[in-house]
């Protein structure tokens, strides 16, 4: 199953780590 997602806010440039990450999502398990 996907893990639940949630909106982040930008505090700099872009991280590109998971493909949430470049949709503007964090996955909760990464928190």
């Amino acid at each position: 199953p996907i893990s639940p997602v949630i909106p982040t806010v930008p505090r700099g440039p872009p991280l590109p780590r998971t493909p949430y990450d470049a949709s503007g999502a964090l996955p909760l398990c990464a928190l």
